[in-house]
């Protein structure tokens, strides 16, 4: 019998091995179609989708106060902006160099948190981050003929994700997460039309229709598995198991598209994704020896 935290684990897997087969779709059709048309039909077919799920999970919320719709909006631009730019991104390079790279945001975030969520943020783990930083840099290697648009637009998207996820972190707490994702999606189709509109729309074939569906329900899917994965098992636990994302973006990269990292894309990403396990294992060390602490009768 699986223990809730390997359920959790799982769950986390399956996660990144599905969003890796959305993102080898996305990276398919956007060498053919126009990106921003491309994200349309992909963010209408979720909006659609998102009726059914709502069954599931629960109603979609629509909050009335403006505080609460300020923050999702600023969240959702965020979320916007993280997948214009990734997707343009690996339309143009590897995907497992595109993951790897996107790997730091846990050790940016963790910055983040320290400047303006006021957490802590001792020795160790802003060594890590530095190694992490590191590893960025042997991936993109900057002042080399590999460092490009491509490298800057993984970059950029790392930047948007942090003010995705910071944004979430303000989120009412009884917003349930279909609401959150709902906002999202529908900003991604105002967005991407808006933006479709200036530029020419090629032909799309019946399986290019279909093969954006099939990204969509991915993506939603993606969604369900890192809502289980959180319920069922400890987060600092889980965490640890969205690093599989990069294994998978390799193994998709060369059976897909033929491309296999060089050698310092691979010591990179070792670097970043060590350097994020062991802020996660910090934290839920931390974590275990406040609640130990908080147990403890004579403090």
């Amino acid at each position: 019998m699986l223990s809730d935290n390997n359920k959790g684990a799982l769950f986390m897997m399956s996660a990144m091995a599905v969003l890796t087969a959305a993102e080898a779709i996305q990276k398919t059709i956007g060498s053919q179609i126009p990106l921003f048309q491309m994200l349309f039909i992909r963010s209408i077919m979720g909006c659609v989708l998102l009726i059914p799920l709502s069954y599931v999970i629960g109603p979609i919320q629509f909050p009335a106060d403006v505080r609460t719709n300020a923050i999702l909006f600023i969240r959702s631009l965020g979320d916007v902006g993280a997948s214009f730019a990734y997707l343009a991104a690996i339309i143009s390079i590897p995907l497992a160099n595109a993951r790897a790279i996107v790997q730091i945001l846990p050790l940016v975030m963790s910055l983040c948190a320290f400047f303006f969520l006021g957490e802590r943020l001792g020795w160790r783990r802003i060594s890590a981050i530095l190694v992490g930083l590191f590893g960025v840099l042997l991936i993109v290697k900057p002042g080399s003929e590999g460092f490009g648009l491509p490298a800057l637009l993984v970059l950029c998207a790392v930047g948007f994700s942090v003010v995705r996820d910071l944004g979430t972190r303000f989120v009412r707490p009884d917003i349930n997460s279909l609401t959150v994702a709902a906002y999202a999606t529908l900003m991604v189709a105002v967005c991407s039309g808006i933006a479709s509109a200036f530029t020419a729309w090629d032909p799309v074939s019946v399986t290019q229709i279909g093969l954006i569906f099939v990204a969509a329900i991915s993506l939603l899917a993606v969604y369900l598995f890192l809502i289980l994965a959180m319920r069922y098992g400890q987060i600092t636990f889980v965490a640890m198991f969205r690093y599989t994302g990069l294994l998978w973006a390799i193994f998709a990269g060369f059976i897909v598209f033929g491309d296999w990292p060089d050698s310092l894309t691979f010591v990179g990403a070792m670097l970043i994704v060590g350097s994020g396990v062991f802020v996660v294992y910090r934290e839920r060390r931390l974590g275990q020896n406040t609640a130990s602490r908080s147990r403890d009768p004579l403090t």
